[in-house]
């Protein structure tokens, strides 16, 4: 990661593979424990022996040795199939609409570009399409056959579940039940209004639950302002608002929405 450890404390989900960081990496621990008895973080731990890391996970996986691709892979393949992602975020953040190489492929374990008699690969195949510029041409969709997108699902849909608990040896049922662990979780989000109120240092908290795998519904509002003399501006509270995960509107709850305000 390249942010600080401090950072694993705000985290809701955290997927633990091939590493006893309870005690080889103490410190980072100390943040995984906080996330988890303060912020109700689930830890998942992945790995063939079962360690202080393991004991202290809400669930633990233990994988035959070797098999953390095949792991992974199943997992990327569930989120994929079941469209568990940030549609917006693939979009925008990652290189997922740009267009590889048309003659790229995969199959019975080889890539393209393979030589059998030099045993060597020729790797001109595994780069994107350039545009007159050299930068990567990009997609209209993550549909395009030739996207790197479309290039992964094809990849990994070969890891379904029972796929998956072969190679593993860990039930399906288990590794489905990795991404129930952080859906239905109550979050807590504070918006800052001073610059729409006039009070200072005024926040409205809302608690959050996944709505469904692309938004947040906000409700229960609470105005808290640090002047005890502050009262409760006009158009607050609000409820019901649901928002998706890149922050944009998606709709507002039955408690209605005073739009505007945020």
């Amino acid at each position: 990661m390249t942010n600080h450890w401090i950072d694993l404390q705000h985290c809701k989900t955290i997927l633990v593979e091939g590493s006893n960081v309870a005690e080889n990496h103490p410190m980072a621990y100390k943040w995984i424990r906080k996330a988890q008895e303060e912020n109700g973080a689930k830890i998942i731990h992945v790995d063939p022996r079962f360690t202080r890391t393991s004991a202290g996970a809400d669930m633990y996986a233990r994988i035959r040795p070797g098999t953390d691709a095949a792991f992974l892979n199943t997992m990327i393949n569930y989120v994929l199939v079941h469209k568990l992602y940030d549609e917006d975020f693939v979009k925008i953040h990652t290189n997922a609409l740009f267009l590889g190489h048309a003659a790229f492929g995969f199959n019975e374990g080889v890539f393209s570009g393979f030589d059998e008699e030099k045993y060597k690969y020729d790797t001109s195949t595994w780069g994107y399409q350039l545009d007159a510029k050299g930068q990567p041409r990009v997609a209209a969709s993550l549909d395009d056959p030739h996207c790197v997108f479309s290039y992964l699902k094809n990849f990994v849909s070969r890891y379904t579940l029972p796929v998956g608990q072969r190679i593993t040896g860990v039930p399906a049922a288990q590794i489905q039940q990795n991404f129930a662990a952080g859906v239905g979780q109550k979050y807590y989000l504070l918006f800052g209004v001073s610059s729409l109120t006039g009070v200072n240092q005024s926040y409205v908290l809302f608690t959050a639950s996944q709505y469904d795998n692309y938004s947040y519904l906000f409700a229960q509002p609470k105005f808290i302002s640090l002047d005890q003399s502050a009262t409760v501006p006009p158009g607050l509270p609000l409820a019901g608002i649901r928002l998706g995960v890149n922050g944009a509107l998606v709709g507002a709850g039955h408690d209605g929405l005073t739009e505007g305000v945020f």
